[in-house]
């Protein structure tokens, strides 16, 4: 993701068409000389790190800096420790204080760091030469660049490519998408699940799928959240195999009505994200590792795909299954609330199984009437899933 200051979309008429980096040999001789520089800024501060590859960059300013702010958020960069770096400076804050307040006339003007820190103990020392990194590492522009990323001159310009389609994505005010072949549908659908997006089945069939999802200005907590959840979706959406289409109406700050942002299979996007054979969030993994480990076998926690189709053309998602014994109780973890989907919980009350139950995180002042209508089947969630309370869960049914 890039910031808004990096985004060069052109509008035209009714249309939103991100800027698109087709490979000329300036684009790719800038990537290799900013991928090639990295690795002997190791150990360098950010500040310093940035500043050497925007003097290296030789494309148009907007352009050039958005592959430099590609590179640096890739980077790994390391801190120094908050607490200590504190106490460091409050030490040489303090003595440097006293150390003006002397009332030497023959104090020379020369090498008041030197003087400062003789008059301290446990200094490193290099601190003068490295004052700013020992006294402020804790601070981003003073972090110091730990490793540089595996990154081929390609791939920088895809990832600046999907950056501009990103920019787009999260202002959204909804995407329109539609996918071809059974094994799309499949991943679309758990994809879905793991990005923790809200969407309606529009239309379905064993070949195809036509589905809605909410964009952020939908959503009734957390909006900024769900924008990047939905801007890091479309990487996902690009390594789909065989043909799909998006449509997002996206609103843009000083222009009046909307603009269609839309792309396919054939638009050129490549994604940075691996094939996977299953997508499963890693916080819902962690806790079904704990739950099994805590009360297997007697109760079980797995991830699941299944889908449990209702009447209207609709479909349960759950993304747990809890057994104990012949007992069975599916679990949906929902993230994120929009008027329309608070308005499908309600109106599909009457066709939840009995054994199913839908997570919602969120503050009970903004939910709780919700709460109350849907019970027993919806559960209020003010943190992260536990092992202890999906056993509760399992226990009250």
């Amino acid at each position: 993701m890039l910031a808004s200051k990096y985004q060069l979309p052109r509008f035209v008429k009714s249309k939103a068409h991100p800027k698109f980096l087709k490979g000329d040999t300036p684009q790719k001789t800038t990537a290799e000389s900013l991928i090639g520089l990295l690795p002997n800024l190791v150990g360098e501060p950010k500040e310093q790190v940035e500043q050497a590859l925007l003097e290296a960059q030789e494309l148009s300013p907007k352009i050039g800096e958005g592959l430099v702010q590609l590179l640096i958020n890739l980077c790994e960069f390391e801190s120094a420790d908050s607490k200590t770096a504190a106490e460091q400076r409050e030490r040489v804050f303090d003595q440097a204080a006293l150390y003006w307040k002397q009332p030497d006339p023959q104090l020379s003007t020369e090498g008041h760091r030197h003087k400062i820190a003789a008059s301290l103990k446990g200094l490193p020392d290099q601190w003068e030469e490295d004052a700013g990194h020992l006294l402020f590492g804790d601070l981003p522009s003073n972090q110091r660049l730990k490793s540089s990323p595996e990154m081929s001159v390609q791939g920088l310009l895809d990832r600046y490519n999907l950056a501009q389609a990103q920019g787009l994505l999260v202002r959204a005010d909804s995407i329109q998408l539609e996918v071809q072949g059974h094994e799309n549908i499949g991943q679309l659908l758990q994809m879905l699940k793991f990005f923790g997006l809200l969407f309606e089945i529009k239309s379905q069939t064993q070949d195809q799928l036509s589905i809605y999802i909410d964009g952020p200005t939908s959503i009734l907590e957390t909006a900024r959240s769900y924008g990047v959840e939905l801007a890091n979706f479309f990487p996902a959406i690009v390594n789909l195999k065989g043909s799909w289409n998006l449509k997002a109406p996206v609103k843009v700050a000083g222009k009046s009505g909307r603009f269609i942002f839309e792309c396919s299979q054939n638009s050129g996007f490549r994604s940075h994200y691996p094939q996977r054979s299953q997508w499963s969030a890693d916080r819902l993994l962690e806790v079904v590792d704990r739950f099994n480990q805590k009360y297997a076998p007697r109760l079980t926690a797995d991830c699941t795909n299944y889908l449990l189709p209702l009447r209207n053309n609709q479909t349960l998602l759950p993304d747990l299954c809890l057994k104990s014994g012949q007992r069975k109780l599916w679990v949906q973890w929902l993230k994120y609330l929009s008027p329309a989907k608070k308005q499908w919980l309600l109106s599909t009350k009457k066709q939840l199984p009995a054994n199913y139950r839908i997570l919602l995180k969120g503050k009970p002042a903004n939910h709780q009437t919700l709460v109350d209508q849907m019970a027993p089947h919806l559960v209020l969630f003010s943190s992260q899933l536990t092992a202890p309370s999906l056993k509760k869960l399992l226990d009250s049914i």
